[in-house]
């Protein structure tokens, strides 16, 4: 595993462990979508960068958000 990816597994384990199995679902479901992502940590929140932010996520007390950037949509498209 390289430093990047260390780097949301850290804060994954940061996180509630009640919220953490949901945290690994969503970085696996945008892993499977944008492999070639570079994942790393922006803004204070996991993020998947390819030349530009793609999409971010985070957790909170309540609820988890999910960030995609305007490049996300044109992207996405492309795969």
């Amino acid at each position: 595993m390289n430093t990047s990816e260390n780097c949301i597994t850290d804060y994954i384990l940061e996180q509630d462990e009640n919220i953490q199995q949901l945290l690994y679902e969503v970085r696996d479901a945008i892993r499977e979508v944008i492999p070639e992502a570079e994942e790393r940590i922006s803004w204070r929140m996991p993020t998947y960068w390819d030349q530009h932010n793609i999409i971010h996520f985070a957790a909170f007390k309540k609820h988890i958000g999910l960030y995609p950037g305007p490049e996300a949509i044109i992207y996405l498209r492309k795969n």
